[in-house]
């Protein structure tokens, strides 16, 4: 069982769907429906607002399998690097947590790796969330952040042990039901 959001550009499309597909079957689940109270808030990184403060970045969601010496090969292609940083487990086993520390002598370094590794780069099949460190950041707030996006699928749906997006089969869904016209042709139908 799983849960999902659709978000719908207009209101009344999104009560027709509510009204039309809820108690609907999906891959032999009674699909329940309801509307969402809840309101869309864009996790903020702060990203923007420091821009080019300081000399050091925070690396979420790197690899288990990467080692220090990649991701400082990595990171060392745009300046001279003062220190790279990956805080191991309390275990005891050796493995570094998920997440990293890159500080460069110089704020210009960082950010020229800032903005050319932030937009998308991937390493071992995951996508590296870079941002700018913060002093006041515990480590148990980045651990919990490194495991929420750990738990995510590279396209934001929710993951499956099966390997699919349960954001995936329900776009296709709701974009192929007969039921729910799309916004083109319901406009279409409203001029004629």
């Amino acid at each position: 069982m799983g849960y999902g959001f659709v978000q719908y550009y207009r209101t009344k499309d999104a009560s027709k769907a509510l009204t039309t597909l809820n108690g609907t079957m999906l891959e032999n689940h009674i699909l329940e429906l309801k509307q969402s109270t809840r309101t869309l808030v864009k996790e903020t990184t702060d990203s923007a607002s420091k821009k080019g403060n300081g000399s050091k970045l925070l690396v979420r969601n790197v690899p288990f399998q990467a080692t220090q010496e990649e991701i400082t090969d990595l990171f060392k292609t745009f300046g001279k690097l003062k220190g790279v940083r990956l805080p191991k487990k309390l275990t005891g086993g050796g493995e570094h947590r998920g997440f990293g520390f890159i500080d460069y002598y110089t704020e210009t370094d960082a950010k020229k790796s800032f903005d050319t590794l932030s937009k998308s780069t991937h390493l071992y099949g995951r996508r590296l969330v870079i941002e700018w460190a913060s002093q006041d950041e515990t480590s148990e707030d980045l651990r919990a952040k490194t495991t929420r996006l750990a738990n995510l699928s590279k396209d934001g749906g929710e993951r499956r042990e099966d390997g699919g997006s349960t954001k995936k089969k329900l776009v296709r869904y709701f974009e192929s039901h007969p039921l729910v016209p799309k916004a083109d042709e319901e406009e279409e139908e409203e001029d004629a």
